[in-house]
């Protein structure tokens, strides 16, 4: 079983991360950086996830994305 971090808030996420004794992943997010909205996770929890060997994947939902997906 994995633990699935893509749909809790960044505290719940940064505790889970810091107390499991196994990886986990955030399997279907994007970066904070890109739109700044709660659905996205901060980069400090991405490197949290991979530090301990877990596993992340990006979404491409497009609400998530910065207005316009001009961030090029």
């Amino acid at each position: 079983m994995l633990c699935d971090l893509s749909h809790v808030g960044d505290l719940t996420a940064a505790e889970v991360i810091e107390h499991s004794r196994k990886p986990v992943c955030i399997s279907h997010v994007l970066p904070r950086a890109l739109h700044d909205v709660k659905r996205n996770k901060p980069d400090d929890l991405f490197r949290a996830c991979a530090a301990k060997g877990g596993v992340i994947g990006l979404s491409l939902f497009a609400p998530g994305l910065k207005a316009g997906n001009d961030a090029r």
